[in-house]
């Protein structure tokens, strides 16, 4: 049995890995805060591990860009330095908000990247901690719960898939030998073909213009999975 650990333990994603890692050590945030060095030493220091799962992040879209430089740059750079300490593997969740909005997908992920919001650019940066460590993975794509929601965007694509989906091929990819990018994702779909076939038969649709959030929408951020299906087969 592989000792394992996943940061964010008590979100979304973090649940659904439990699913395949019921022994799995998963602490939220009051256990093991990663923007926090005294609570890394403290969690860290007492244990050992052969492969953390980084999933804790800061995610609100209305977070400050210091809030997201403190918890996804700060807090993955506190984790690396103490999967390195312990030589484990260490597999970082990241997003494909990084690929140039305005280029249409599916991106590889020998593509260019280009961000296209704060947080994502602090995914990024989290991203180039992880390629300072040889036996780290960074995992690209992004994942929902519920989506319920009374309209969504016609005009932006995405490769979205369900959260259990994406925890089932991290699971796999966590205990592969792989390194490096890899791009999970689905069907390329808008938002609105994956609200109204799946969760709300009523969904009105909507341009990316009508939405009201401090970034641009993507036009395009679906993936191509090419490597995910080479590596495990799916």
């Amino acid at each position: 049995m592989i000792r394992l650990c996943i940061t964010g333990g008590e979100g979304r994603l973090a649940q659904a890995l439990l699913t395949y890692f019921p022994y799995a050590d998963a602490p939220g945030r009051d256990f093991l805060d990663v923007a926090d060095a005294a609570s890394c030493r403290r969690w860290f220091s007492s244990k050992t591990y052969d492969v953390v799962i980084h999933t804790a992040a800061a995610t609100a879209h209305d977070a400050t860009p210091a809030t997201y430089q403190h918890h996804n740059v700060v807090g993955t750079s506190q984790v690396a330095h103490w999967v390195r300490k312990q030589g484990a593997r260490l597999v970082y969740t990241s997003t494909d908000y990084v690929y140039p909005a305005w280029i249409a997908g599916p991106h590889r992920e020998s593509d260019p990247v280009w961000p296209v919001n704060s947080y994502a650019w602090s995914k990024l940066g989290g991203e180039a901690v992880c390629q300072l460590y040889d036996q780290s993975l960074i995992v690209r794509g992004s994942w929902y719960g519920h989506l319920d929601q009374p309209s969504a965007t016609t005009d932006g694509y995405t490769s979205k898939i369900p959260v259990a989906r994406a925890a089932a091929w991290i699971a796999g990819l966590a205990t592969s030998t792989a390194t490096g990018i890899v791009n999970i994702g689905g069907a390329r779909r808008s938002l609105w073909e994956i609200v109204v076939t799946e969760f709300n038969p009523n969904c009105r649709p909507i341009s990316r213009s009508q939405v009201s959030v401090p970034y641009t929408i993507p036009m395009d951020s679906s993936v191509d999975t090419t490597r995910l299906r080479n590596l495990i087969g799916r």
